[in-house]
């Protein structure tokens, strides 16, 4: 991988794109893609389009989609603190203390996820109990409803405030590559295909797709749109290479 294809990749992992609020993202996106297509364009769901060879066939779509799962702020209690929502598949179980940011109109809020303590939190036979997502609330430094309401209103988007980070020479770690090493994947395709001087009889039309956490929306939308006699999907998948997974069940 070069570096500017390195580069590219956490930027756009490191730009928050919660599923519903995805435009900051695929700005990025769109920027990098629209140096190497013949024409890009967006439609009403926020879908991205980047078209090499148009007007050729059969017509290929790649696609991934830009959104990341979060959370959205549900509701304020008297003392400041900010009680969530679901945004996708997010597990409570693992946001419990994890820094996040709250996507306001004023700006970026920081907080902290907090939970009741697990010392008081027991289910009847006495084992730890997982808090259920409503239980989790977000500590912004607000010290009553009038302060955190200046910072932060319901159905703001939340995202976990981590960023790209070089594990060892050749992995990385990072909040959100569900799934923007997908929508990484197709730019490169296609960038790849434009300065490789690659000789196409096919359409290829690239495509990064909203809203696929919360019921795969836009994806829908522009298959339907661009009827395509081709579509590869870029997605990740659950690993199973890591202690405790039953390989025999999982594969």
């Amino acid at each position: 991988m070069n570096k500017r294809s390195l580069q590219f990749l956490e930027t756009l992992v490191n730009t928050p794109s919660p599923s519903g609020h995805e435009s900051r993202g695929l700005r990025v996106w769109m920027d990098y893609v629209s140096q190497y297509a013949d024409e890009t364009y967006s439609d009403a769901y926020g879908n991205c389009v980047a078209v090499l060879n148009k007007g050729g066939g059969p017509r290929l779509m790649l696609a991934g989609h830009a959104d990341e799962i979060g959370m959205t702020v549900n509701f304020i209690d008297d003392d400041g603190y900010v009680y969530v929502r679901r945004l996708g598949g997010t597990n409570p179980a693992i946001t419990r203390a994890q820094r996040v940011i709250i996507h306001s109109r004023k700006g970026p809020v920081k907080g902290v996820v907090g939970s009741v303590a697990p010392h008081l939190m027991r289910t009847d036979t006495g084992a730890p109990k997982v808090p259920k997502i409503h239980e989790l609330f977000i500590d912004i430094g607000a010290d009553s409803r009038k302060a955190a309401e200046k910072l932060v209103r319901v159905g703001d988007p939340i995202t976990l405030n981590d960023q790209f980070e070089l594990l060892r020479d050749d992995l990385v770690v990072a909040r959100a590559f569900d799934n923007r090493v997908g929508t990484w994947a197709v730019a490169e395709t296609l960038r790849l295909l434009k300065t490789g001087r690659v000789k196409l009889n096919a359409e290829v039309c690239v495509v990064a797709n909203t809203m696929e956490e919360v019921g795969l929306f836009g994806a829908r939308q522009i298959a339907y749109s661009l009827h395509p006699d081709v579509a590869l999907v870029m997605d990740v998948t659950h690993a199973t290479d890591y202690p405790t997974v039953d390989k025999r069940q999982h594969g």
